[in-house]
């Protein structure tokens, strides 16, 4: 009887022990990995050697001389738990275009990537289509590598290949793109100094542009020559973007849910309903067009954050304010609730225009109840 119960306990003990392995995957590039920066596809997980060595080797691999294969090593098939490098991806190159096996060797001890290509045949690689994809107001198309229309054309010399854009109506601020090969993120190019390797267009001045992007090729240079043709006078989208909690995704200054309503009098409002707040300070910015390059907080200039303060935890309505003639920005925060009387904690500061009942306007509300852009409001 003990013996039957001893080896249960061990057959418990070794499944769960196989249960609790962590499995470590590859993704990157298809030309390596056949799926493209796939973390669900378990073909490409790392096989453990032992003493915290993990390897994978992939066959029949065409590579091409000089071109970048990227990857990551991630645990658990999930890009949040661990992944390495942490920030730039592990790149490699080959000195000569052919078919290749690539053996990935990671070591979880170190966090060290080594990589060894073995050539076993010839390969001839065909003539590339080039594309540029990047942000809509640029290309029409929100990153869409697969649009036709934004074929680069290869000139006289077979190296250069140009794309131009024209009458494109431009606010100020910064436009991103890549260039990518057959309609692919396989191979791509842009500028190895930003973060995410994106080419940038600067716009420093509304207007109405042509766009000529240029390629190369062969050295793999990226340009983008902007030429202003005429004033006009653009609508700009104003959007917030701040800490997480407060929003869906920390500081997305792209996300078009946190767009902002225009109002009368140049004044911009965003609701946000039944959210969950913890008892912290928030901080937040309106930005300009969905990126940073005007963007206003605590201070007309915009060099500060806004912030919110949440004095106790709870579900919250969260109204957001902008007025694009004065730069001012606001937040107030009013607990999530259905009597038709709202509350709102006395020491969240707002620039919210303030009545009392008696129809005079107030600067500095003390305890009772109040018109708060039109809306009954119990300060306590």
């Amino acid at each position: 009887m003990r013996r039957t119960i001893f080896t249960f306990i061990m057959l418990c003990f070794v499944t769960l022990t196989l249960q609790a392995q962590d499995v470590w995957t590859a993704a990157g590039s298809s030309t390596i990995f056949g799926s493209h920066w796939d973390v669900k596809d378990t073909s490409n997980d790392l096989t453990d050697k032992g003493d915290g060595i993990w390897e994978l080797t992939k066959t029949g691999c065409i590579l091409e001389q000089n071109v970048k294969n990227e990857l990551k090593i991630l645990k658990n098939h999930d890009w949040y738990i661990e992944v390495h490098p942490e920030k730039a991806n592990y790149v490699f190159k080959v000195e000569e275009t052919g078919i290749y096996d690539v053996t990935i060797q990671f070591n979880a001890n170190n966090f060290e990537i080594n990589v060894k290509t073995t050539k076993t045949g010839d390969a001839v690689i065909g003539e590339k289509t080039w594309t540029v994809a990047g942000f809509k107001a640029i290309l029409g198309k929100n990153w869409d590598e697969t649009a036709t229309e934004n074929d680069m054309i290869k000139q006289e010399d077979n190296v250069t290949y140009i794309l131009t854009k024209t009458d494109l109506t431009l606010a100020l601020g910064t436009y991103k793109y890549k260039i990518c090969a057959n309609h692919g993120w396989a191979e791509n190019y842009g500028d190895e100094n930003d973060s995410e390797g994106n080419a940038s267009v600067f716009i420093t001045k509304d207007g109405i542009y042509d766009l000529t992007f240029t390629f190369n090729s062969k050295t793999h240079e990226v340009s983008c020559d902007a030429t202003r043709k005429a004033d006009a006078i653009i609508e700009k989208i104003w959007s917030v973007a701040g800490s997480e909690g407060l929003f869906e995704t920390a500081w997305d200054e792209q996300s078009t849910t946190n767009e902002m309503t225009k109002q009368e009098n140049n004044i911009y409002i965003l609701e946000k309903k039944g959210i969950s707040l913890n008892a912290q300070t928030y901080e937040y910015k309106v930005c300009s067009n969905h990126t940073w390059a005007e963007s206003y907080g605590a201070d007309p200039l915009g060099i500060y954050n806004a912030i919110l303060i949440i004095p106790e935890a709870g579900t919250y309505d969260v109204t957001f304010t902008f007025n694009q003639a004065t730069k001012e920005v606001s937040a107030t925060a009013v607990p999530s609730v259905t009597d038709g009387i709202s509350q709102i904690a006395s020491d969240i500061k707002t620039k919210k225009v303030i009545f009392n009942l008696q129809g005079q306007r107030i600067s500095a509300p003390k305890q009772g109840v109040y018109i708060i852009n039109g809306k009954k409001v119990v300060l306590k």
